[in-house]
């Protein structure tokens, strides 16, 4: 399939943009894997990936969790992952899948729900970190989950995935506060030419951090 759609693409005049969207965790027992970032999971030179992306993902880590074949990224740090992979890559990088707004910390109904402070938070640093974007998600959105009473017919209706919000609506979430801030998140460089834009170097630092920036933030 790869290699068809590349052909096609190349018969019309086009080069392929690859892009590999990975999941947010790896094995680590029994054996370790390779560390989920898209130039890592194709690695050929025919296949390699035009932008490099990460799956940030939903979660925090849990100390009390027992599960220990796997691990997964700290979704409230994804400026060290924007940072790993400017580091290794030599093109525009993205992250594809951060936290979505009305969903469980970790899909979990004990933990809290992502709201637009949350949202803000991560578009900011991933783009000020030096992503070439950012991605934006809705938990109710993406499955189209709407309530039953608000249906047409019963059989229309199919449960809520993932710990949504049973009383929440995708007609209604599309005009999250989040997702109609996200704009501000480039506003400032809307302006600047793309010559500009190509030479702007990563500055997490312009934001107020309430670490003092002692995570990984600068490469």
């Amino acid at each position: 399939m790869r290699r068809g759609l590349k052909d096609s693409e190349r018969e019309v005049g086009y080069d392929s943009m690859i892009l590999f969207h990975p999941t947010n965790s790896w094995i680590v027992k029994p054996e370790v894997t390779p560390l989920p970032y898209g130039h890592i999971m194709l690695d050929d030179e025919e296949d390699r990936v035009s932008v490099d992306a990460v799956q940030s993902g939903h979660a925090t880590p849990d100390p009390t969790s027992k599960f220990t074949p796997a691990a997964g990224w700290d979704s409230t740090k994804n400026y060290e992952n924007i940072a790993e992979m400017r580091d290794k890559f030599t093109g525009p990088v993205l992250d594809l899948e951060n936290h979505y707004e009305g969903a469980h910390d970790s899909f979990d109904l004990t933990r809290l729900i992502w709201n637009a402070s949350h949202i803000r938070t991560g578009l900011y640093h991933g783009v000020y970190e030096g992503s070439t974007g950012f991605t934006y998600g809705a938990n109710s959105v993406w499955q189209m989950y709407e309530p039953r009473s608000d249906l047409l017919r019963d059989s229309d209706y199919y449960a809520a995935q993932i710990n949504q919000n049973t009383s929440g609506s995708w007609r209604k979430d599309i005009f999250f506060e989040g997702a109609t801030q996200i704009q501000y998140v480039t506003k400032p460089l809307s302006s600047l030419s793309t010559a500009t834009l190509e030479q702007l170097e990563p500055a997490r630092e312009l934001l107020s951090s309430p670490s003092n920036h002692t995570g990984k933030s600068v490469n």
